[in-house]
């Protein structure tokens, strides 16, 4: 049998709608689990794979290098084509007479039926669109769009199809006055099966997109993190750090409440420590800077958003009496949590990485300082916390740990660090260590990185060239950064860069599961380095 070429059609940029929360990105780019969605649809394929994309659509290296890996051959159509007009331009392209797949690119399908030849996919009516659906009762149209009747649920076309002959698939569509008559008139000549999938993601709105990432989520829950639809179970063996996260969220400040999403309990299970928290459709801000399109000014509300979240955290500080206001309490935040931590880190990273013998590093055609008094230079440029420092602190506030609600122009946050260096529930901290964790992702690119988008070549053991990020940054949004943490918080850019990398340097023995990854981050974290001792 001949497998047929697989058609991804992704050839006009999402609805306005989308695009205010994520960017203009054509519909196969759009994020899902920490990938572009076109790497899921393509898995599908059997045979050759096709991507039609927006004619002006820069494709960014990463995402390029990734087409190349998966064997995904570009289409580029002209902007503005219909939907009958873009497939008409796809299979002139394509040049190809035999059997086809087709996926629309806002689509995601499981369980489809692959004996037949041709075939049209459908679903049950989730949701009151203006869609395509089947109706078996017209077997001489049986295609049609619209909103139905109302008065029961329709079978929705899943934007899956399968044709026999691309050529007469071909010639339906130059016959027909749109893509939807097209499939009448090809259903005349081979009749279409028509089947059910067993599950049916949607992106092609705004709603549906959240809810089918949800029900994307539920489908492939990990062992730590398992979503039921309606709320999120987070679980470790650590129980000690469970407890504590769920006390955090359970006695959070009622000014702070809107913030985090609805705690909702306890939730041990399997003889492991565990909590529930409500489930957040919105997007994670680590989706939106490594995968969306955002203007500027749009992160500029972001942003804000985010201190909006600080600034409340600061007015709740330990009362006067209690043991989080005393200077020692403040001194040892600042040996454990900047100094004594991370030097105890990046030792057993230097002695796993075998750079015991401090050799000379150079990024970028830099030298890097002797590395055994880089983090010396760093911690200098860092004033030691006093007990005014101390505040209400989330202490892992970075993109990956926050969602934006658009509508309510509020960063909800989750994962607080919620215990202090001694193992046991906290909730106070220098205030710092969250505006760095911030800049960790904004500045640090710690989530591009996460995500696979730096590129890092090793010239020698010593010697590298690395860009943190293939994506362009939204412009400013470094500066305004800064900017803010000057006038708000009284903290200059050397020291904001220097805490930084040094919460870079911390992490390295924690991503062991990746060398490639770890090394990555080591790089990363030598080139804060240097931003941070060369800023004046």
């Amino acid at each position: 049998m001949v497998e047929p070429v697989f058609l991804i059609l992704s050839a006009a940029y999402i609805s306005d709608e989308m695009a205010a929360e994520l960017g203009y990105i054509p519909p196969a780019f759009l994020p899902l689990g920490g990938q572009r969605l076109f790497e899921h649809q393509c898995k599908l394929a059997s045979g050759e794979v096709y991507l039609s994309l927006p004619q002006d659509f820069d494709i960014p290296p990463v995402d390029q290098t990734a087409i190349e890996r998966l064997d995904i051959r570009i289409i580029r159509a002209a902007n503005g084509l219909s939907l009958k007009d873009s497939v008409l331009f796809a299979l002139g392209e394509i040049g190809h007479d035999g059997p086809i797949e087709i996926l629309f690119g806002d689509t995601l399908v499981q369980g489809r039926a692959g004996e037949h030849t041709d075939l049209v996919s459908y679903q049950n009516d989730p949701a009151n669109h203006f869609w395509s659906y089947y109706l078996p009762e017209n077997p001489e149209a049986p295609f049609s769009s619209g909103y139905g009747e109302g008065l029961s649920k329709r079978r929705i076309l899943c934007g899956h199809f399968k044709m026999s002959s691309a050529a007469q698939w071909q010639a339906a569509l130059e016959a027909a006055p749109d893509f939807v008559e097209a499939l009448n008139l090809y259903n005349l000549q081979k009749t279409f099966t028509k089947k059910p999938v067993a599950a049916w993601f949607d992106f092609g709105h705004l709603a549906l997109y959240y809810q089918s990432k949800r029900e994307f989520a539920v489908a492939r829950a990990f062992n730590s993190i398992q979503p039921d639809g309606m709320t999120v179970r987070k679980s470790s063996d650590q129980t000690n750090k469970m407890r504590a996260e769920a006390q955090w969220f359970k006695n959070l400040p009622y000014d702070l409440r809107p913030y985090a999403p609805r705690y909702l309990g306890k939730s041990d299970k399997n003889h492991r420590a565990g909590y529930r928290l409500e489930y957040v459709y919105q997007p994670l801000l680590s989706d939106l800077y490594v995968f969306g399109n955002l203007p500027s000014h749009v992160w500029a509300t972001i942003l804000g958003g985010c201190f909006d979240f600080l600034d409340a955290a600061e007015k709740h500080r330990p009362s006067e009496d209690a043991p989080e206001s005393a200077e020692a309490f403040a001194s040892d935040f600042f040996a454990q949590m900047f100094a004594e931590k991370t030097k105890a880190r990046f030792a057993v990273f230097l002695e796993a990485s075998g750079y015991q013998h401090n050799p000379e590093l150079h990024l970028n055609g830099t030298k890097v300082g002797p590395i055994d008094t880089l983090l010396e230079k760093l911690l200098a440029q860092i004033r030691p916390t006093t007990p005014s420092d101390i505040r209400f602190m989330h202490g892992d506030f970075f993109f990956g740990n926050t969602f934006f609600d658009f509508k309510a122009m509020r960063v909800l946050t989750i994962d607080p660090r919620a215990m202090s260096w001694t193992g046991l529930p906290a909730y106070y901290g220098d205030y710092r260590y969250d505006v760095a964790k911030l800049c960790h992702s904004i500045v640090g690119k710690y989530d591009h990185i996460l995500h696979g988008r730096s590129r890092l070549t090793q010239h020698s053991p010593t010697e590298w060239a690395f860009t943190p990020t293939d994506i362009t940054e939204p412009q400013h949004i470094s500066d305004l950064l800064f900017g803010i943490a000057a006038e708000k918080y009284n903290m200059e850019k050397p020291e904001l860069l220097a805490m930084t990398a040094l919460l870079f340097f911390s992490m390295l023995p924690l991503h062991t599961e990746s060398k490639t990854r770890q090394m990555h981050l080591f790089v990363n974290a030598l080139r804060l380095a240097l931003l941070a001792l060369e800023t004046p």
